[in-house]
């Protein structure tokens, strides 16, 4: 999937540090990134780092699990098809194990059908990989109600 959200996803970069960088809120600010694309994985966690978030990343859903079940992740981001389970079925069995995570899917597309399965599956968000980081931070900060960046 290097093609995939890699060309079309754009890091956001500020000649300023983010007003939200470093700074903890109440809110654990912390980020599980599953997904089986090192590229993608690499992207998402250095922007996500540099907002002052902490990062986990993991390249398989039994990882993923793990992770969740260690950490008090805030939220969780999967695709929606790894090699060996869909995303949809890691979302529902770390939402059913654990119900505070969040969890927001990023697919090769995105249908009204599919958002209504993302959310009958308990993920917050389904992004297609059409969608910028910035949608992707947006709807991850949206997650925990963090404020939305300008």
């Amino acid at each position: 999937m290097e093609g995939a959200m890699g060309t079309q996803v754009q890091i956001e970069r500020r000649d300023t540090a983010h007003p939200l960088a470093g700074r903890k809120t109440a809110v654990n600010r912390r980020l599980i990134v599953g997904h089986e694309d090192s590229g993608f994985i690499a992207r998402v966690c250095h922007q996500f780092e540099q907002l002052g978030w902490d990062v986990y990343p993991a390249s398989s859903p039994d990882m993923v699990r793990k992770l969740a079940g260690e950490l008090p992740a805030s939220v969780v981001i999967l695709p929606t098809q790894f090699q060996e389970e869909s995303g949809w079925l890691t979302c529902a069995k770390l939402v059913h194990e654990h119900p505070g995570h969040r969890v927001i899917l990023v697919g090769d597309y995105c249908t009204p059908d599919l958002q209504r399965y993302t959310s009958f599956v308990g993920g917050s968000a389904l992004l297609g990989l059409g969608n910028s980081m910035r949608s992707l931070v947006d709807e991850v900060h949206q997650a925990v109600q963090l404020p939305i960046l300008n």
